[in-house]
């Protein structure tokens, strides 16, 4: 019994171009004249077929060469297998029809697609893979053919419907009666050449007529597979500027010896392969597939730097590798072994051959239906097999070995490919551009090539072609012919590297890592790829353009720009009062040599107002030394051919080279393109420019600013003169990825004008709860000033200083000392601003000034804080300082102190009434008031309040405002006789427009101290007098008024108007009285109310509706008096009486007025 695999498998193709070439008719002829092709008797009607094997590695190399079989194609005698027979499945764009047991070679697949719809059905492997080179797509209704191995079932895309899936077991076609070995193939190792468990290795070739040593045999299948190679399609036709390229089939012979010459080639590993693996171990690492042959190669080094790194070892799994290789070269499957050649009668003339019968299926036979498969129909079927000893691995499974280690003979069942056709979605990428290999040479791009994956393993070939009629192939050669090329195998990449892309995903990718990039301007190269398979079979050329242009030219580099001033920071000689000041320009600029040697560098500048951020408009024409400037210049910096450590010479002003940071060697010159210090190929440069004029306003921001362009011009690009683009603000890219020129400002260097502050004594405000007392110094503006500084000098200090030096000067002169500290304040600082103002004087006491200010002021107004009971003067003095941080001298000294406020003793009150009994006749009704001093300073005058209420408490602060001020020209003077005949002084005041009211008059006074603002002395108010009340009454008995009247059968309601006080007064009580009126004209008093007690509401009694209303009578209710009269309303509501009742009220002085209810 045969066994077969997955992993082991045969792929063959009908070499139909090569037949259609005419290539058999010529091969016939070749044949006739050879010694043993001859024997075989070859006629051109027959048509090539290349079979290709491989398996997986674990199988390793088998100990003898592979066994090929062919039969007819004729399957009439074998069981169809259905998975869906005569029946309708519906097809809605997908489904699947799978068979859980059964594996299949021939699988027939009947359809009916729905009308102007499409199916596209994919045979599905062991797995569920899907055989994506058997897809076929159709658009109409009919049946297909598939043959592949291990076909277990359908995939179906589409609409429609399936009425039949069957087809012939995989087990059935590899244990045919029928099959005939027709080649012997293998390794090209004569019998004994390997040691060890060996290599039986003849005799091989066509079975039985032409059967040769193993090496010949090789010889043969190369020379047969060279004779039907295909050849590469012509560029020329694609791109008419481009010739066609030359690829040929390497030589038989020099092949052959190029696989087995010397060490390490590939024969050899695989003969050091064989000689030492034990086939028969249950040590994997003793087997074939762990055997690597390791050897040493050059190692990685930078590219045109002339140096090798360390050698690298090499460890190389023969068997993969060998594997690999015979996958997709046609030379190296032919000349190892796992390839050759069949000649077949072709379908169309099956019924007149002797050796073949035509492809038949019967249950397809009685169907009108055409059957379609996609392929030749070859007239035969094809195996290979070989024997192996196998061990169970995680490799590869094989589950139906368990632990079984005898040789075991696997075989494979042919696979035939479609035809090779051209690439798909080819994209051509460019990756990155690659710096040069040494200064000045060209750059290199790196391009990504990257195509839909292809049905089956393909190499590739590429050319290119950079200008007219010229073209190079990328594809490496062998070493003994630089025309016969190797096809680059391209696999799909399962690691998603840290360059991977979603669009790479499962598809080849190959990468051209030096491709030529232009010095100027831009070129289009042109790639051109075809596949190569390995029957030798070309599909046709693609052609992409490619466009790359030159990297930008590189740019100089700005460190520093600064203007400064000549003289360093000494600015003694300046004046604010002159505009322009004399500067020097210093650029520090750099070249970066690794990759570019610079021949000029250029440079134009301006001044633009400091008020912006960056300059505004173009870049510059000249370089501007002043503003506005007169020069049409440029600053041109030159490079000579001297190298990297040389000094270039500028057209204005004066360059040096300022840091070469790397050591020479024997030549002067460091070396180039340094990768482990780049940084070590910068050259830094300072240029100076010394007649430079700055021109300053005296107006914020109190600086000039200057903008620095430049450029560069790299020496590769001199005959092209294409510049480097300008240093500047580029508006059209984004803020932040833009280039900016270099900007530099400079501070007005002029020192500010001192400011002035005011002379005079100035006075706080009055300590606050801390006992700090608070004031604010103003000063005006200096000319050129943004910050000012404060500082503050005390007058004990300052006398300290002063007194010490007037008592030296001046022994005998006591009035030329200072005044006494008990002088008035103006007096003393009076004193001090004329000694200050004296610079000798104000030398001295110059450390008695400390800053106050913590950091700079930008206003002009500054708080200072004195202790509350300080009796001293304070001295303020201000310094300017301008953007540069100049400070100017100090300016004159202002003064503060703390204020007094003098506080006078309570006044007396005394309040009467008049006239007294003791008045004079003619004296005017009205009410007198005194107010006396009651302490030893007179004070400035008197303040007088007058409420109309009793008053709550004896605060002055709850009278509101006072009636009369210190000052009023309504006071008159007035004095008071004590009881011990002491005579005190005053004021007093006579109010004759008072009305008369039963409100009191309540009186209190306050004295207000005498001032001396000069001296920092002010009138403080005393405490409150007593309380004083006075008595206004009316002179006349109370009025009364009766407003109106009403009753019902239940009581009588009256309405009333009096001018009698319902208010409680010491005076006595106002009273409301009803009184019965008998016919004898006596009366009796009914009822009597305390109008102080009565009730107040916003609205008068009404009639009762009911007895329980009457019950609580008799009831009165008062309205709210009026202010400006004194008449109150207010309502009485008694039970009905019929007897005449009169109302009676009593004021508190016991004047009384009635009315007849």
């Amino acid at each position: 019994m045969r066994i077969t695999h997955p992993s082991f498998k045969l792929i063959l193709a009908p070499l139909s171009d090569a037949f259609q070439e005419g290539k058999m008719k010529q091969f016939v002829d070749f044949a006739r004249n050879h010694d043993q092709l001859q024997t075989l008797k070859f006629n051109s009607e027959q048509m090539p077929v290349a079979l290709r094997w491989n398996m997986h590695p674990e199988f390793g190399f088998p100990r003898q060469p592979f066994s090929v079989y062919r039969r007819v194609s004729d399957y009439s005698k074998f069981q169809i297998k259905s998975i869906i027979s005569d029946t309708s499945a519906p097809i809605v764009f997908q489904r699947q029809f799978i068979s859980s047991v059964d594996v299949f070679y021939l699988m027939v697949v009947s359809v009916t697609v729905t009308p102007g719809q499409s199916m596209v059905l994919t045979p599905m492997g062991k797995g569920m893979i899907e055989i994506g080179s058997k897809t076929i797509t159709l658009n109409q209704s009919g049946t297909v053919l598939f043959k592949s191995p291990f076909m277990i079932g359908v995939k179906c895309i589409g609409h429609g419907t399936m009425t039949r899936v069957e087809g012939i077991l995989q087990d059935d076609i590899l244990n045919a009666s029928d099959w005939g070995k027709i080649q012997t193939v293998g390794l090209p190792f004569r019998t004994g050449k390997i040691q060890g468990e060996g290599y039986n290795g003849d005799l091989q070739g066509f079975n039985p007529h032409v059967m040769i040593n193993a090496k010949d045999a090789a010889l043969f299948r190369l020379m047969i597979g060279q004779f039907f190679s295909g050849k590469p399609g012509s560029l020329t036709s694609i791109d008419s500027q481009v010739p066609d390229v030359d690829w040929q089939f390497p030589d038989p012979g020099q092949y052959l010896n190029f696989l087995s010459s010397g060490s390490g080639s590939q024969l050899d590993i695989i003969k050091s392969c064989l000689e030492k693996s034990k086939d028969q171990s249950w040590l994997s690492i003793e087997r074939q597939p762990a055997y690597v042959y390791e050897t040493s190669i050059d190692g990685i080094s930078q590219v045109g730097s002339g140096n090798t790194g360390e050698d690298a070892n090499v460890r190389i799994p023969v068997v993969a590798h060998t594997l690999l290789s015979v996958s997709t070269e046609s030379p190296a499957a032919l000349g190892l072994g796992f390839g050759t050649t069949d000649f077949i009668e072709p379908a169309r003339n099956a019924q007149t051959s002797k050796d073949s019968k035509p492809l038949v299926i019967h249950s397809a036979a009685s169907s009108q239906t055409p059957v379609t498969s996609g392929l030749m129909d070859l007239t035969c079927d094809y195996m290979i097999g070989a024997s192996y000893t196998i061990r169970p691995s995680e490799f590869i499974e094989l589950p139906f070995f368990n632990q079984v280690s005898k040789e075991t003979e696997f075989c494979a069942l042919g696979d035939e490919m479609p035809i090779l056709v051209q690439v798909q979605d080819l994209v051509v990428l460019g990756l990155r551009q690659n710096r040069p290999e040494r200064i000045d040479l060209s750059y290199t791009e790196s391009l990504k090539f990257r195509w839909g994956k292809p049905n089956f393993i393909t190499s590739s070939a590429f050319a290119k072609s950079y200008s007219p009629s010229m073209v190079e192939l990328e594809n490496d050669h062998y070493p003994f012919n630089d025309k016969a090329r190797i096809g680059i195998f391209s696999p799909i990449p399962k690691d998603q590297s840290s360059d991977w892309e979603r669009a790479d995903h499962g598809k080849p990718l190959h990468t051209l890592p030096e491709e030529p990039v232009p010095m100027v301007g831009s070129q289009v190269n042109t790639y051109f790829m075809a596949p190569i398979d390995v029957f030798g079979r070309w599909g046709a050329w693609i052609r992409k353009r490619h466009s790359v242009s030159a990297p930008k030219p590189q740019k100089p580099g700005i460190m520093s720009v600064r203007l400064v001033l000549p003289n360093g920071e000494d600015t003694s000689g300046f004046s604010p009062s002159i505009n322009q000041v004399e500067c020097r320009l210093e650029i520090e600029f750099s070249w970066d040599w690794i990759d570019r040697s610079p021949r000029k560098i250029e440079f134009t500048g301006k001044f633009f107002s400091a008020l912006l951020a960056t300059p505004s408009g173009p870049v510059p024409t000249s370089f501007a030394k002043s503003d506005p400037s007169t020069t049409a210049d440029k600053i041109v910096i030159t490079f000579s051919n001297a190298g990297i450590n040389q000094t270039p010479s500028t057209s204005i002003g004066s360059v040096s080279l300022i840091e070469s940071s790397i050591p020479a060697d024997d030549s002067g010159n460091p070396t180039f393109g340094s990768q482990e210090n780049p940084a070590a190929n910068l050259r830094k440069y300072k240029l100076i420019i010394d007649d430079m004029t700055a021109t300053f306003t005296g107006a914020f921001p109190y600086e000039v600013a200057y903008a620095l362009y430049a450029r560069g011009l790299e020496k590769v690009r001199e005959t092209a003169d294409v510049w480097s683009a300008w240093l500047e603000i580029d508006t059209s890219i984004p803020e932040s990825q833009r280039d900016r020129p270099a900007i530099t400002r400079l501070p007005d260097p002029r020192p500010p004008a001192v400011t002035a502050v005011l002379a005079d004594v100035q006075y706080t405000a009055l300590p606050d709860n801390t006992r700090v007392a608070r004031g604010t110094l103003n000063w005006p503006a200096a000319s050129g000033a943004i910050f000012y500084h404060v500082w503050e000098a005390s007058e004990s200090a300052i006398r300290a200083v002063l007194e010490k030096e007037l008592k030296r000067r001046f022994p005998t002169s006591p009035e030329l000392h200072l005044l006494p500290f008990t002088s008035g304040l103006v007096a003393r600082a009076t004193q001090i601003k004329d000694l200050l103002d004296q610079a000798e004087y104000m030398n001295m006491c110059q450390n008695t000034f400390s800053r106050i200010s913590k950091t700079p002021l930008t206003g002009r107004s500054f708080q200072i804080e004195i202790p509350g009971g300080s009796q001293a003067l304070m001295l303020y003095s201000i310094s300017s300082m301008n953007s540069a941080n100049i400070e100017s001298g100090k300016s004159n000294r202002a003064f503060f102190a703390v204020p007094k406020i003098v506080k006078p003793s309570a006044p007396l009150i005394q309040i009467t009434s008049l006239p007294t009994k003791f008045s004079p006749p003619g004296t005017v009704e009205g009410v007198e008031v005194k107010v006396i001093n009651n302490g030893r300073d007179e004070p400035e005058g008197y303040r007088l309040f007058r409420i109309r209420n009793m008053p709550i408490n004896n605060d002055v602060g709850t009278m509101g405002l006072p009636i009369l001020k210190e000052g009023d020209l309504t006071w008159e003077d007035a004095t008071m006789n004590l009881p011990d005949g002491t005579i005190l002084s005053g004021k007093k005041f006579i109010n004759t427009s008072i009305a008369r009211s039963w409100k009191p008059l309540v009186y209190q006074a306050v004295a207000i101290g005498q001032s001396d603002p000069a001296n920092g002395v002010y009138g403080g108010e005393s405490d409150a007098s007593v309380t004083n009340i006075a008595w206004f009454t009316p002179k006349t008995a109370p009025s009364l008024l009766l407003i109106s009247t009403s009753g019902n059968a239940l009581g009588q309601v009256y309405i009333l108007s009096t001018s009698i006080t319902f208010e409680h007064i010491p005076l006595g009580k106002s009273v409301i009285q009803i009184l019965e009126l008998h016919e004898d004209g006596s009366r009796q008093k009914v009822f009597e109310f305390i109008a102080s007690d009565t009730a107040r509401g916003q609205n008068s009694l009404t009639l009762p509706l009911n007895a329980a209303e009457v019950a609580s009578y008799p009831r009165i209710v008062r309205k709210k008096a009026v202010l400006a009269t004194g008449i109150t309303e207010f309502s009485i509501a008694i039970p009905l009486n019929p007897k005449p009742l009169i109302l009676k009220v009593i004021d508190p002085q016991n004047r009384a007025s009635e009315i007849e209810l």
